[in-house]
Formats: C-alpha cells, structure tokens, sequence
C-alpha cells in the first residue's frame, strides 16, 4: 500500500498555492494510490511569470528507493525539475509538455502552463508504468482547483491522450470528487477545500498571489 511522507510544504507566502490547496493535491494522490505497491519521489514545483520558481511541495511515496546502480528517485527528481526549469532556453514554455530524458532513468517531468504561469511536476518512482497515471492525477487536480482558467484545462488536455480508456476514466474519477460544492468527497483534504473555496473564493487563478 503506498504512503505519502510529507518531505516539504511550502504555502504562500512561501510558494504560489494556499495551504488547502496543496493538502487537496496531496490528498487525492494518496487516494488514488492507496492500494499501489511503488516507492518513489514527486516534487511540485511553480513559477509566476517573470518571476524566479518555487517548490509546492516534495513528497516520498513510501520511501525513495535506487533505480539504478546509482541514482536514487530522491535525487532524479530534484534533477529532473531542474533540468526542466532551464528548458526555457530551448523550448518556449507557453506548450505543455512531458520531458523525458534517457538519463534520468524512471523519471519524468510534466510542464503545465497555465494564465499566470507554469506548474512542473516531477516524478520519479521503481515502477514506470504509473508515472503517467501520477502526473494524470496531480495535473487533473490543479484544473479542478482553478475551474476558471480555460488556458490550464486546455494545456492538461493537450498532454495525454483522451482516447485511451484509462486516460478518460482516470480523469472522471477525479473529476468527480469536485463534482459538486456540496462537502462530500471521498478526500477529506477535498471536502476542507471545498468549504475553504465556497468561503474565500472563488479563486480562479493560480499565481495570482505570491
């Protein structure tokens, strides 16, 4: 069964999302994985436009563990972000996109732009086959804590490809779980945002503060 340790948080003012936020993101990937056998290392990472990026947070499922004779998920994580965060001077980073370097063994990155800015989230887990499935939830997650920011659905849109069952079905599921304003979730983390946004918000776009 995979567990999330929470490694390091960091809400606004310290980063670009709010604490209830993050703890939905977080929430529904241990959700989902919750009955996943894996171990590995996601980093999310944001940055407002103009200006200098920051971590949203770093999180083990489970435990890092090595992927290769050397190289452990910890550790290609953080380089894989922050080889991707340097992309800008080779590919404009107004296109969401995967990278994916021979490398970085077990390891991907997800670039998502969205109004204000760019998401990069970084995995890096002993069983590639659920490395896409991971970004999938974390990338559908942000679209359904900013309902209003056509810019970010449409750019998750453009990643995986809608015609693959696993891919819709997938996203229904996590779709559901914001389905309504009432508080029922199966996510707890996803009831407390809801409350929080029907009391705060709406918040429609990230990076507008921080």
């Amino acid at each position: 069964m995979a567990r999330i340790e929470l490694l390091e948080v960091f809400a606004l003012p310290d980063s670009t999302m709010f604490t209830e936020e993050i703890s939905a993101v977080i929430g529904a990937l241990d959700y989902f994985l919750e009955s996943k056998e894996l171990k590995g290392t996601v980093i999310l990472t944001g940055r407002r436009e103009e200006m200098e990026p920051r971590t949203i947070f770093r999180i083990n499922i489970e435990e890092p563990t090595v992927v290769n004779c050397k190289d452990n998920t910890d550790d290609l994580a953080e380089a894989m972000v922050e080889d991707s965060l340097n992309q800008k001077t080779i590919t404009p980073l107004s296109k969401s996109r995967i990278v994916e370097k021979k490398r970085f063994h077990n390891t991907k990155c997800m670039i998502l732009p969205n109004t204000d800015g760019q998401f990069f989230c970084s995995c890096s887990i002993d069983r590639r086959e659920y490395i896409d499935e991971i970004l999938r939830i974390i990338g559908r997650t942000l679209v359904n804590l900013s309902p209003g920011d056509e810019e970010l659905r449409d750019n998750y849109e453009g990643l995986f490809a809608p015609e693959l069952e696993e891919n819709w079905k997938l996203e229904v599921e996590v779709d559901k779980m914001f389905a309504n304003t009432s508080q029922e979730s199966p996510v707890e983390e996803i009831q407390d945002w809801k409350q929080w946004w029907l009391e705060n918000g709406p918040m429609e776009f990230f990076f507008e503060e921080g």
